[in-house]
């Protein structure tokens, strides 16, 4: 009879931490957080590899006119 006590006495425990752990939402919002920084991150990574090019040509092109361009004391 003792052993049949502590046995279901175990199992109520066990299952009051499995209905715990089951209600827990705190792992689940990390993860999804961590998912959206991905990508995020995915994105940029993607946008700034599809934009370096044209990017790098439009500031070369700002250089060359801005160093053709007369200065204030007309040289």
């Amino acid at each position: 009879m003792q052993y049949f006590l502590i046995q279901k006495i175990a199992e109520s425990r066990a299952i009051n931490r499995m209905r715990a752990l089951l209600a827990d939402r705190e792992g689940v919002t990390a993860i999804e957080y961590a998912l959206i920084a991905g990508l995020i991150a995915v994105a940029s990574f993607t946008a700034m590899k599809a934009l370096g090019g044209s990017l790098q040509t439009l500031f070369s092109s700002i250089s060359t006119t801005l160093n053709s361009a007369p200065t204030a004391t007309g040289s």
